[in-house]
């Protein structure tokens, strides 16, 4: 992506690609529905950085009424029991999200992957930030705001599923320039709609398996 031809349209790419798949907690304040991600730091960024961009991910998702509580996975000083709860994604309640410095086969303007399955269910998506810096300066927002977007972004697919790209909001395939002038605002989320969807699929965890329940995906 070129910065000359950034304002035309930000070309985000966030994906989906298909899968086969069926620390210490931060809390931030939302709604009674919580989700739980775990976080691993592959791409080595700072723990504040880090921090930044879930407090500006955990805003959008409180305003949706949901809560997520953050598991900072892979760090030195963490317990075996935080080790195994890192590792325990579950659909729809627990997702990862793996920072990765770039794509090893994707081009620099993808900042996003999720992988969901055919049923359009997935607990895994990667974020790669060595697209997020050069577009810092351009947006007006700092790398860790445009960090916190794009997590938000992921985590909206692996809760929404399939086809769950939008003509609005923060769930474009793409943001322009009045995309970003509303990110400065704290303006660019959910809408409505998607919110209510995605606190339906955190409440169906809760419901028991069987004929009078929903079963809950793996």
């Amino acid at each position: 992506m070129s910065l000359k031809t950034f304002w035309l349209t930000l070309w985000l790419a966030l994906a989906i690609a298909p899968s086969n798949a069926d620390g210490r907690a931060k809390t931030a304040k939302g709604g009674d529905l919580a989700l739980k991600v775990s976080m691993f730091n592959d791409a080595q960024i700072s723990d504040g950085k880090v921090a930044a961009a879930e407090s500006v991910a955990a805003r959008l998702f409180a305003h949706a009424g949901i809560r997520i509580d953050w598991l900072n996975c892979g760090s030195a000083t963490e317990t075996g029991e935080e080790r195994a709860s890192c590792s325990e994604a579950a659909f729809p309640e627990h997702f990862e999200i793996r920072l990765r410095q770039r794509s090893l086969d994707l081009n620099e303007s993808t900042l996003g992957l999720s992988f969901l399955g055919e049923s359009g269910i997935g607990c895994h998506a990667d974020v790669f930030y060595a697209g997020v810096e050069p577009i810092e300066q351009e947006a007006g927002l700092s790398a860790e705001a445009i960090l916190g977007l794009v997590i938000a972004h992921e985590l909206g697919h692996l809760l929404l599923g399939t086809n769950s790209h939008a003509v609005r909001g923060i769930m474009r395939a793409n943001w322009k320039r009045q995309d970003l002038s509303l990110a400065r605002k704290g303006m660019l989320g959910f809408t409505e709609n998607q919110a209510q969807r995605m606190r339906v699929r955190l409440e169906s965890a809760s419901l028991p398996a069987g004929p009078l329940g929903a079963s809950r995906s793996r």
